[in-house]
């Protein structure tokens, strides 16, 4: 960070998002890797709580990110590279999450609940995967490049518009 850039509150508060999204990640994890999950009802409770979080907590963090931070960084370093790659990875991971909402859907009725199960699982460690990935990059990459690139009052301006933005 360069002196005059300290993690401010809205740095802090988005990181803190992450640690949250990485414990529904590992929900999302547990609820569908046992054989016979399909039928578990402890199973359906964590995809619950799961789609909560996705239509909750992750559509807000997204928000925050692409209203508030990535306009801020993209007067600096550009539209082009680490912004764009963001948000494509953003609406890739709401595809799968729609994919795993008719997945879920399709379970409902399927003959054959096994098969079905086993796609929901594998569109799951999709979005685990994905989001992960995603993460570690906004952590490792995006989230040290705005506190170096953007001055004090910037990043204190990202902090209020983060906290404007409601679901």
């Amino acid at each position: 960070m360069s002196e005059t850039a300290q993690a401010s509150d809205g740095m802090i508060a988005l990181r803190k998002a992450h640690d949250v999204g990485l414990g529904k990640l590992q929900l999302l994890s547990d609820a569908v890797e046992a054989t016979g999950w399909e039928d578990r009802p402890e199973s359906a409770n964590r995809l619950g709580e799961v789609f909560q979080f996705f239509e909750g907590e992750l559509r807000l963090h997204f928000r925050q990110e692409e209203e508030a931070l990535f306009p801020a960084l993209e007067k600096v370093v550009g539209r082009q590279g680490v912004i764009m790659a963001m948000l494509a990875e953003h609406q890739s991971l709401w595809r799968a999450v729609d994919a795993l909402y008719e997945k879920v859907d399709e379970l409902k009725a399927a003959d054959d609940r096994r098969k079905v199960a086993r796609n929901i699982g594998l569109v799951a460690e999709h979005i685990v995967w994905l989001l992960r990935s995603h993460i570690d990059k906004e952590n490792s990459m995006l989230f040290p490049l705005a506190e170096r690139s953007l001055s004090a009052r910037e990043l204190d301006q990202i902090s209020e518009q983060l906290s404007a933005i409601e679901r």
